[in-house]
């Protein structure tokens, strides 16, 4: 039996729907995996991995989605590296970051009814010339695995070079990053502005994109683009990360990118190495310019990941240090307010809401701790309530703020009738 992988971005559902059917007509014994078929909880690396190594056949519907999307992008350089793609061209689009194909079809322009008949002639001309190499699943997982940073030129000011300025950073990032799987990519060319840094992630097959300048002032200002879409929001705007340049700057550079490196992570569902990176970050920020490194949302990054792996004491404690350090940070109060409210939750065990009483399912009182942690969820989510400006208009604001009003202020508490 033969398997198929259909790579594509979501736009084309329907196209990967039709190319389905025509495989099935062709009569012969498949498997189909879609991404969709990945378990969206699980290690993003491994499924994709594994799903490379055992497809016979990768058909990769490309459009300007597909090629916007690393995942889709990667998986149409690990078949092509093996000898099993067939790429199907969609619509008109940059694909400058791709190999060539050794098979394609183009499709582009064409109506949907001449798309399908041409699709079922070039299968039936193709299938029998392909000649699959072996794929070694560590490699491939290496390959899907590894975090790509691009480091430019940094835009010349008076008195500096750049060129060295580079090649200093790029010793220094290599050794602190060893640990996170990065590949450093060094360009011999400048940029300085967010649209040349994001077309540069555009056109290259990269996570992370650095750019920055040297100013008159002797400072160097930093930033980056993520294919997370995680911007540095810094409290000194518009001047962002403003560095002497000195070896600090570098560590200040790793900082930040630990941080983008644990969002990366975050939504690869590798929840144990994004909660790693986010606690480097904060341990290696000095704790007086931690916001100036615009790792305000860091904390609340961290807070999350402890609470996909329902550590919620942990997410706590996290919270309230953003807390001590900065008490205007609105979301921190909101998210702390939901774990202490989840605390609440399930050390009540089983209960009924009916009307202004709550009934103990064990026939006991509310717990102290439960009216404990009700009392500051309550109080939290007041404070955020003030802060945002939202009030009690909101849905969820006024859910959580009366869910924990009953177990503070319920009397009556009675066991179930027996």
């Amino acid at each position: 039996m033969r398997t198929y992988f259909i790579s594509h971005a979501p736009d084309q559902r329907i196209l990967a729907n039709a190319v389905e059917n025509i495989l099935n007509r062709r009569g012969e014994s498949l498997s189909i995996l879609y991404e969709w078929d990945f378990a969206q909880d699980e290690d993003f690396i491994k499924e994709i991995s594994d799903i490379l190594v055992d497809a016979d056949v990768v058909i990769c519907l490309v459009s300007r989605d597909f090629v916007s999307s690393l995942w889709c992008v990667k998986e149409f350089v690990a078949a092509h590296r093996a000898h099993k793609l067939i790429a199907i061209f969609t619509e008109g689009c940059n694909t400058s970051k791709l190999p060539l194909a050794d098979f394609s079809i183009e499709l582009t322009g064409l109506e949907q009814s001449a798309q399908f008949a041409l699709l079922q002639t070039e299968f039936d001309r193709t299938f029998d010339t392909l000649e699959p190499a072996k794929m070694e699943y560590n490699d491939i997982f290496r390959f899907i695995e590894h975090i790509s940073i691009v480091l430019p030129l940094f835009a010349r000011g008076d008195g500096h070079t750049a060129e060295r300025f580079q090649r200093l950073a790029a010793i220094y990032l290599e050794n602190s990053l060893s640990t996170n799987n990065v590949e450093l990519i060094v360009l011999p060319q400048v940029i300085e502005s967010r649209e040349k840094a994001q077309t540069t992630l555009d056109e290259n097959i990269a996570d992370i994109v650095l750019y920055g300048k040297f100013s008159d002032d002797q400072y160097l200002s930093v930033d980056l683009v993520t294919t997370r879409g995680w911007k540095i929001d810094s409290t000194n705007e518009p001047n962002d990360l403003r560095f002497k340049p000195r070896i600090t700057v570098l560590n200040d550079m790793v900082v930040v990118l630990k941080a983008a490196l644990g969002e990366l992570e975050n939504v690869r569902h590798r929840t144990q190495l994004a909660e790693q990176c986010f606690l480097e970050a904060i341990n290696g920020a000095d704790p007086e310019v931690v916001f100036n490194l615009g790792l305000r949302d860091i904390f609340l990054f961290l807070g999350q990941a402890y609470e996909k792996q329902n550590k919620l004491e942990q997410a706590i404690e996290i919270y309230n240090k953003a807390l001590h350090m900065n008490s205007n940070l609105i979301t921190i109060y909101k998210a702390r307010a939901d774990c202490y409210a989840r605390l609440a939750n399930r050390l009540a065990g089983a209960f009924t809401i009916e009307g202004p009483r709550i009934r103990m399912h064990n026939g006991q009182p509310v717990p102290r701790d439960v009216k404990e942690f009700a009392a500051k969820a309550r109080e939290d989510i007041k404070q955020f309530a003030e802060l945002s400006g939202e009030g009690f208009t909101s849905i969820f604001n006024f859910e959580m703020f009366w869910h924990m009003s009953w177990f503070l202020d319920s009397q009556d508490v009675w066991a179930d009738p027996e």
